[in-house]
């Protein structure tokens, strides 16, 4: 075997490894690895691509192709696969922007390959077949992360949000179905999604449900559930119905928080009621 082929070989067998790893408990560290060995097994390859003999059109296509094929598999592996995330999505945009970053720089470099090349024929190679493949791969990919966001998008209710496919998916899916439908109970499934921090979802759920319905109870179900900063919760709903009195149940029934203490309250509600 030669030189590049067992080089090739060999990290193609890494890339397999971590992609499995990643699946089933990745980090962002992982996934700068698939990354930088996806980078360098499509650098070996388009390095053998732009030497054969096709037509400069189907190189191009090719490092286009390839490049999104990368972006899809490691995005689509970070996607699908479990890992913890916040609760606010910091680390997915992370995710998506590096994999895309590196998606563009294999095509600036297949691109500049390719033209540079475009009049090598060093030897023979049928590259349509591979780009068929590598085209069905991105299509199938595409369908598979669709999926979430069309199950998102129609969930009428908690068991349809079960079936998402990631844990970030679940609670965006929870995020709008409870917007929708105004409904407490919800609140108490973010903790029940695996793999996720539940600690900001959970207080969003009852700090925006509460002063829409305009019922303080709610914030006290929350805290009864165990759901952090309900005092934030209070201060809300007090601030909505300009009642200061509200602000009495912090300290007396839900405990004051770093941020969310009575004063804070006092001061939300004191600032929109009018006749203060």
């Amino acid at each position: 075997m030669e030189r590049g082929n067992l080089n090739l070989a060999i990290l193609s067998l890494f890339f397999l490894i971590v992609s499995i790893i990643s699946f089933f408990d990745n980090t962002l560290i992982t996934h700068l690895i698939l990354l930088i060995l996806g980078l360098t097994i499509f650098i070996l390859i388009t390095n053998k691509i732009t030497k054969t003999n096709n037509k400069l059109k189907l190189k191009i296509f090719f490092s286009f192709i390839a490049s999104l094929s990368l972006f899809l598999l490691v995005y689509g592996i970070w996607i699908l696969g479990k890992h913890i995330v916040d609760g606010f999505g910091f680390v997915l945009i992370i995710v998506f922007y590096t994999s895309m970053i590196f998606g563009i720089i294999n095509f600036v470099i297949g691109l500049v390959l390719s033209i540079k090349r475009k009049n090598r024929k060093d030897f023979s190679y049928n590259l349509k077949p591979l780009l068929k493949i590598l085209s069905l791969f991105c299509i199938l990919i595409i369908l598979i992360l669709v999926y979430n966001p069309l199950i998102i998008s129609i969930a009428p209710n908690k068991i349809v949000c079960s079936m998402a496919s990631s844990p970030l998916n679940k609670a965006h899916c929870l995020q709008n179905l409870y917007l929708k439908t105004l409904d407490e109970t919800i609140c108490e499934e973010f903790c029940e999604i695996k793999n996720y921090d539940c600690t900001k979802s959970e207080f969003s759920c009852y700090a925006r449900i509460a002063p829409i319905k305009k019922d303080v109870n709610i914030c006290i179900i929350g805290y009864q559930k165990g759901a952090n900063n309900m005092a934030g919760c209070v201060s809300n709903v007090a601030r909505e119905t300009q009642d200061v009195s509200l602000c009495e149940l912090i300290g007396d029934i839900i405990p004051e928080g770093d941020l969310y203490t009575k004063d804070f309250c006092l001061n939300e509600a004191a600032r929109y009621d009018s006749k203060l």
